[in-house]
């Protein structure tokens, strides 16, 4: 199973009947989008890191949540530069 639908699936399941997986698409947010309340995206990070046998930083985390479902699954990918980019989109300007 892709990256993308092994990430659809856990949301799909942490939200039950609440979301069709129709929404889950790679341009889908965590918080808008899907709604996911903060713990949510707690509790999606802690499946995604279980599923996927990895361990992602918080630092790494608390960027990915405010990204899209695409971007969580290339960085899943290998894509580390997903985060750069996400650094450079979420720093403010002096």
């Amino acid at each position: 199973m892709a990256t993308y639908e092994r990430l659809k699936l856990i949301v799909c399941q942490m939200k039950g009947v609440k979301i069709v997986s129709s929404q889950v698409t790679g341009s889908a947010t965590l918080s808008g989008d899907l709604g996911l309340e903060s713990l949510d995206v707690v509790a999606f990070f802690q499946e995604t890191e279980g599923a996927f046998e990895v361990d992602i930083p918080i630092g790494e985390q608390q960027l990915l949540a405010r990204s899209n479902i695409g971007d969580i699954a290339d960085y899943l990918d290998g894509e580390r530069s997903v985060i750069e980019r996400l650094k450079r989109d979420h720093t403010c300007p002096a």
